[in-house]
């Protein structure tokens, strides 16, 4: 348990420090960290890159429910652009970036809520989705959940997912 909480932290510290590696981006760029399992948790509320010094310890915990995180960000994602927008930023197209180490426990659960979720008629604020998978997550489900085929990516030995994710 242990190896895979570091190998997950080792995703987080390469994805942000691939996305602090472009100046355009990180002067944009707020960075909010959900954890999922059964339920959501934030690590980290959203935060600007450049003031964040130090980022979340993440836990592994639980079952990999895929309809838990798709349901909070049904919610969570249209509140957080009114809140931006509130506060004046000009807010660009959100980007979720999902990471998954296995396939989703709870069966097809997630498909409704994923649907709601990238269907602009239903969430304005549709984001792109880059779905990322290591361990046992399987390269047919990223695709379903990524909103475009190419922002799926799938760990082989040697790959660095936070960086190709950020690419």
């Amino acid at each position: 348990m242990a190896h895979a909480r570091q190998k997950l932290s080792n995703v987080l510290v390469s994805l942000c420090e691939s996305l602090r590696a472009e100046p355009m981006v990180a002067a944009k760029l707020r960075l909010a960290v959900l954890e999922f399992s059964d339920d959501v948790q934030v690590r980290l509320a959203v935060s600007d890159m450049h003031r964040e010094t130090s980022l979340p310890q993440l836990t592994i915990r639980g079952l990999t429910g895929y309809r838990a995180v798709f349901d909070d960000l049904l919610a969570r994602i249209p509140a957080g652009v009114r809140w931006l927008r509130g506060e004046g930023y000009k807010v660009h197209r959100p980007v979720v970036f999902l990471h998954s180490d296995g396939q989703p426990t709870d069966g097809g659960a997630w498909r409704l809520p994923l649907a709601r979720l990238t269907n602009r008629a239903v969430t304005p604020t549709v984001p792109n989705i880059i779905a990322c998978g290591t361990s046992d997550a399987q390269a047919r489900t990223m695709v379903k959940v990524a909103t475009r085929h190419e922002f799926t990516v799938v760990a082989k030995p040697g790959i660095d997912i936070g960086r190709a994710g950020a690419e």
